[in-house]
């Protein structure tokens, strides 16, 4: 079981006044996953960040919002798909291809849903694995910054910055949550290790 990020983890990276807890009254009593209802309303999750690749609902301290009312089901004329009828709403990711992520509320897993893809995919093991990544990111923007490979002549111990910036990270999500990247033969891997290839590319510095 890897070490789980703790609040003032998020704070010292995030600041105090970004991390939003959901109160447990405000979590719907059909999200039943018991380490995701603790998570929410004792940990939270950054509300805002420079990075800005995760962007959780801004409403999310109110409490979850129900997939299906979300604003791409009711204004923009996508289908909730199917089987998730009674998921939440958690934000969105900002890639090359928008993503909605969603949560399970009775197995804690976190999906990504997509426009250029036929059903959802595991997006995360849970929503601290979610939390974890985006902190991740945050805790270690300096390293795929370009101001940082400037400095450095665009080398630290003879490895590129940008790459080395990715081989970082991805060490401790891999370590924390595997999940993401246990990708079927034939299939594409999708969101975090593209984010990756987008640091390694210095697309995200």
């Amino acid at each position: 079981m890897p070490e789980r990020v703790t609040r003032e983890q998020l704070v010292e990276v995030f600041g105090e006044d970004a991390v939003v807890r959901v109160p447990d009254e405000a979590i719907p009593s059909d999200v039943t996953h018991a380490f995701t209802r603790a998570f929410l309303a004792e940990t939270g999750v950054p509300g805002a960040s420079e990075v800005e690749f995760i962007e959780f609902d801004e409403g999310i301290g109110d409490g979850l919002t129900p997939l299906r009312d979300s604003i791409l089901f009711t204004g923009a004329g996508w289908d909730l798909p199917a089987g998730f009828e009674n998921a939440y709403y958690l934000g969105d990711a900002n890639g090359a291809v928008p993503i909605t992520i969603a949560l399970d509320g009775a197995s804690g897993a976190v999906y990504a849903i997509s426009e250029t893809e036929d059903e959802p995919y595991l997006m995360n093991s849970d929503i601290e694995s979610l939390v974890f990544f985006a902190y991740t990111l945050e805790r270690h923007r300096e390293l795929f910054s370009d101001d940082y490979h400037e400095q450095h002549g665009g080398q630290v111990d003879g490895e590129d910055t940008y790459e080395r910036a990715a081989r970082i990270i991805e060490e401790e999500w891999r370590a924390h949550d595997p999940a993401p990247f246990a990708v079927p033969e034939g299939e594409i891997m999708k969101v975090w290790p593209n984010v990756l290839d987008d640091i390694s590319s210095a697309a995200l510095g």
